[in-house]
């Protein structure tokens, strides 16, 4: 929403990227789609800027991606 906001030109450089990673890792074609839904989604409400994302498995064999995030008036 941070860059939809300012208008910075971060969505076409995320296309190629996950467009070229899902070419070179098509085992991780679930996570890059899911990023492609997420970035779509308007989080207006929320400003954090995403510090961490991690692809995780868990014991029973289900995958998540685990993300952290930080609001802006922490950042310097």
């Amino acid at each position: 929403c941070i860059a939809k906001e300012f208008k910075l030109p971060v969505f076409d450089e995320l296309n190629k990227i996950i467009t070229r990673q899902n070419e070179i890792h098509t085992a991780m074609k679930q996570v890059f789609d899911e990023f492609i839904k997420y970035k779509e989604t308007d989080f207006g409400e929320y400003k954090n800027f995403i510090q961490k994302v991690e692809y995780r498995i868990k014991g029973t064999g289900a995958k998540t991606l685990y993300v952290e995030s930080v609001d802006p008036k922490y950042l310097q």
